[in-house]
């Protein structure tokens, strides 16, 4: 059974949650794009009584990407420049497109709705370019006090205000930034709600379909509900927040008051220049997921035993680290490559000695899973001693490996799990001991 293809403009909606989203996908569904089979929507409650429109599937892949990425939906992060590069995202990706080919493929008319494709979207653009597909963006506006509001109703999060701030200034800056040069409405969630058709009306004159007549603008613009937006604070106190988010917000109603600018790439420099600003701030406030480490090697030398630590700052993207081995040649070296529970994944590792360099000889330690994923060793590291290195017979001087470490919650879950499962085979084995 072939896979149905991707017709080549679909409508994404991007923009923060609680910014509209929901009631601007329902609009388009009135038009006649397909998003997606409603039974496997999340389905309305009193928190959005006009449902999701929102494929849980389609949800759950997102949040297991930024979990790859080590990102969180409800954190203030970038994905990383070398993206391409930490293990397991490249494989997200083919699954990003057998997910759409499989929920929304062979559809004409189509497109989906889910906020946190605003913060994925170099992945899904690689998609994109592959399949020949040549999206039509709707961004999703709202006052980020009106945001902050909707969500405190919801989440029990401490610090939720500063939490949702932040989160709205990062989805609505990136939904700007990656569509740029693409066909792209940015639609204020308040004046859409008094006038939908105005906005629907210029949605239309960008969508690659056949032409949608005034009779359907107004069925679709029909289901706009303005009484659904319960929080409506006044723009003036957005002056009790930093200056950029009031110019951020500024610069967005600009973008949806003035579409033919925006089109032709008016306002380009002002979302750069925002985000530039933005990254700036993201700095000042940031604390580390990866703290300072060490790698620590022991070894055997005349009857002692003798060890060696070098300080190792993990950058959270590939790097190459340099170890100086003093052991004596046929020596089994003990190596803490860390000092915290993580994945360390390890792309090169070579014994440079006076002659040449040679391949270096790896295995697991007394507290570490050493083993071959994607074409690379991954190393889960638990307690000290996690890796052994044999040396060989002739005389090195230093170790060099070009590894990624991974100490985020996504990590540190994978190695709760393994932990998990080494417990579950000792118990097993003691309880088939005791049967004896």
């Amino acid at each position: 059974m072939s896979v149905p293809a991707l017709s080549p403009h679909p409508v994404i909606i991007l923009g923060m949650f609680r910014s509209g989203t929901s009631c601007v996908a329902t609009c388009f569904k009135e038009l006649g794009y397909y998003f997606g089979d409603e039974a496997e929507f999340f389905p309305a409650d009193d928190f959005n009584p006009g449902g999701y429109q929102e494929i849980k599937d389609l949800m759950n892949l997102n949040r297991k990407i930024l979990g790859t990425l080590g990102m969180q939906h409800f954190r203030i992060e970038e994905i990383p420049a070398d993206w391409r590069e930490i293990p397991g995202v490249m494989s997200q990706v083919d699954s990003i497109e057998a997910m759409l080919k499989s929920k929304l493929g062979g559809r004409i008319r189509w497109g989906w709705k889910e906020p946190q494709t605003s913060v994925l979207m170099p992945l899904y653009k690689q998609v994109f370019e592959a399949n020949q597909v040549d999206p039509f963006y709707v961004i999703c506006v709202r006052n980020p006090l009106a945001v902050c509001a909707s969500q405190r109703t919801h989440s029990p999060l401490p610090h939720i205000g500063e939490r949702v701030i932040g989160l709205w200034l990062h989805y609505t800056l990136s939904s700007l930034r990656e569509t740029q040069g693409k066909r792209r409405l940015v639609i204020h969630y308040e004046s859409f709600l008094q006038d939908p058709i105005l906005f629907l009306s210029r949605a239309s004159a960008f969508l690659e379909t056949d032409a949608i007549n005034e009779p359907q603008l107004e069925v679709a613009a029909g289901k706009v509900r303005p009484e659904w937006q319960h929080n409506r604070p006044d723009e003036a106190e957005l002056k009790g927040w930093p200056e950029l988010v009031k110019d951020v917000y500024d610069l967005a109603k600009q973008c949806s008051q003035d579409p033919e600018g925006l089109l032709a790439g008016t306002y380009d420099q002002a979302v750069e220049a925002q985000w530039r600003r933005w990254r700036q701030m993201r700095e000042m406030v940031k604390s580390s997921a990866i703290p300072t480490g060490r790698i620590i090697s022991t070894w055997a030398e005349l009857g002692r035993t003798r060890s060696r630590e070098e300080g190792l700052v993990p950058t959270g993207s590939w790097q190459t680290v340099k170890v100086p081995i003093e052991a004596p040649p046929g020596s089994i070296v003990r190596l803490d490559p860390y000092q915290t529970p993580c994945l360390l994944w390890i792309r090169r590792a070579v014994l440079n000695g006076p002659a040449a360099s040679v391949p270096a000889d790896l295995r697991p330690g007394r507290s570490g899973m050493l083993g071959p994923v994607e074409g690379m060793r991954r190393l889960v590291i638990w307690g000290p001693e996690p890796m052994l290195l044999q040396l060989p017979t002739n005389k090195v001087y230093e170790l060099e490996m070009e590894i990624l470490i991974q100490s985020n919650a996504n990590a540190l879950a994978e190695v709760i799990t393994v932990l998990k499962g080494n417990l579950e085979f000792v118990v097993q084995k003691f309880n088939q001991a005791k049967q004896k």
